[in-house]
């Protein structure tokens, strides 16, 4: 969408002050056409109390939705003076302080005070307005007394410039619109040698024919040149038969409809007639559409009124995002909590986990630190066996042998047979590792000798509980301890000869007993 489009969006009531009637247009404009809501006349305004055509204006607003709506006031032409100044390119302050120190000369009210606006028509060329600071104050205090919102206060040339913009944005040049009022002929034109043409003709003291054909003649137009013409306002006057006259004839030119040049109205009251209403028409645009024309303003800054609602827009959006930040601040603290919470939860599962981890690690250290105590323990043991068993075999004497040899965590047990058993108990005290023998049975004669079964408690009992040994897999104690009864049957073979021929000696005695081994040592846990 072009910037021009954009520009064509609003809505706006137009009031041409026409003798002494009030014509009033409302309009809404859109880049697709523009659209009449309802025009009226506000009849003999001058002659009544400003309250009570102030009502009827206001009404007419309301019923089309635009009470709020400021109006655009087209001045009668002969209360304000148009020129075109030359200036060389400045900026707009230096601008306007030209065209001020200028303005002496360009106006006829003499020493009174003078309102002004003006606006660039083209690269040096300035649009100027001129009128009483009395005239414009007046219309400002009648206006403002019958309860009529002004945006500003124009003339027929500017509205009509933006009209013809609110359809194109370059019109088709030449263009002459003349606009018949009473005995009085306006015309505006545009040409390539003259950007704005505005020309008002008494035709008491001129013919149609005359006025239009110099208007033609000031816009400097090639010879081929054909300006599109246009006739509004009122119609013709009757010939002296009271017969009709042809614009055409009338005016010397052929005339088209306003909608060659103009927006063509998409709706439209019953019997509104462009042609009729054409400046009223342009005026409503004006105030729709300010920034498609000239927005040359005789209305003082502090006196213009706009309620658009589109002047609402910046408070309501700052409303809005107030709203919004209000909202926000009042959610903030739930949403950072529960934002805080969340990571603290995750925070907390995360470390929960490096908690559980190390829990287990410790748990693998406990269970290896006991494995290792345990193995320690056996490796303690199974030097005390040893010792155990190298003692005994070192004091047990040569008349006695062991069949069997029992080591566990209390002490050990020796079951075998020997001449004389009781002298076994010392020798058994008097050892570095056992303690406290007894015999756990009582002495039995033998062929042999006595058979006997002798307990001893360890000097230094093992502390702790040991796991079972696995018999498929036996432990490194049981199988010294092995070796070590192997090594004890080993040297008992010799005493069991010596015995044998003892015992040959004896009388009753006829065979040589066999040497018996003694059995392997049972290590129990």
């Amino acid at each position: 969408m072009a910037w021009n489009d954009i520009r064509r969006y609003g809505s706006g009531i137009g009031i041409e002050i026409r003798g002494d009637d009030l014509r009033v247009v409302a309009v809404r404009s859109r880049p697709s056409g523009v659209t009449v809501l309802g025009a009226t006349t506000i009849a003999n305004y001058a002659s009544r109390p400003a309250a009570e055509w102030g009502a009827d204006y206001a009404a007419f607003a309301r019923d089309l939705g635009l009470g709020h709506v400021s109006a655009a006031v087209c001045l009668p032409r002969q209360d304000v003076v148009l020129r075109q100044i030359q200036l060389p390119p400045m900026g707009d302050k230096e601008r306007a302080a030209a065209v001020r120190f200028q303005l002496d000369g360009l106006h006829p009210f003499g020493d009174d005070d003078v309102a002004f606006a003006s606006a660039p028509l083209t690269a040096g060329l300035e649009f100027t307005l001129i009128a009483s600071s009395e005239t414009i104050e007046g219309y400002a205090d009648l206006f403002g007394e019958a309860g009529v919102a002004v945006a500003s206060f124009t003339v027929a040339p500017a509205v009509l410039r933006t009209a013809l913009r609110s359809r194109w944005d370059e019109p088709p040049h030449p263009l002459l619109i003349a606009e018949l009022r009473g005995d009085v002929l306006e015309t505006y034109g545009e040409s390539e040698g003259r950007p704005l043409l505005s020309a008002e003709m008494n035709l008491r003291t001129a013919s149609a024919e005359l006025a239009v054909g110099r208007a033609l003649a000031d816009l400097r137009l090639e010879p081929e040149a054909l300006p599109v013409f246009v006739l509004a306002g009122d119609p013709p006057p009757p010939t002296d038969d009271e017969e009709p006259v042809r614009a055409s004839d009338w005016a010397g030119q052929d005339a088209s409809p306003a909608v060659e040049l103009l927006p063509a109205p998409l709706e439209s009251p019953e019997g509104f007639d462009l042609s009729a209403w054409l400046i009223a028409f342009a005026t409503a645009l004006e105030g729709a559409c300010p920034r498609l024309g000239l927005r040359a303003n005789l209305l003082p800054e502090e006196r213009r009124q706009s309620d658009s609602r589109w002047l609402w827009a910046p408070t309501a959006a700052l409303a809005a995002l107030l709203g919004i930040l209000a909202v926000g601040y009042a959610v903030r603290p739930m949403v950072q909590d529960r934002i805080y919470a969340a990571e603290l939860q995750t925070r907390i599962d995360r470390l929960d986990a490096i908690n559980a981890e190390a829990e287990q690690a410790r748990g693998r250290t406990e269970e290896i630190r006991r494995k290792t105590a345990t193995l320690e323990r056996l490796a303690a043991r199974a030097q005390q066996d040893l010792r155990i068993m190298s003692e005994l075999s070192e004091v047990t004497p040569d008349t006695a042998w062991l069949s069997l040899l029992q080591i566990d965590d209390d002490g050990a047990q020796l079951t075998g047979v020997a001449d004389r058993s009781a002298p076994l108990l010392s020798v058994l005290n008097d050892t570095r590792s056992l303690q406290a023998a007894s015999f756990l049975a009582s002495l039995r004669k033998t062929d042999e000798g006595e058979q006997f079964r002798i307990g001893a408690e360890r000097v230094e009992a093992v502390s702790g509980e040991l796991p079972a040994l696995q018999e498929e897999e036996p432990s490194a104690q049981a199988e010294a301890t092995a070796a070590s009864a192997d090594e004890i049957s080993a040297e008992a073979a010799p005493e069991e000869e010596m015995a044998g021929e003892a015992a040959s000696s004896d009388a009753a005695a006829t065979e040589q007993p066999p040497a018996e081994a003694p059995a392997a040592q049972e290590v129990q846990p």
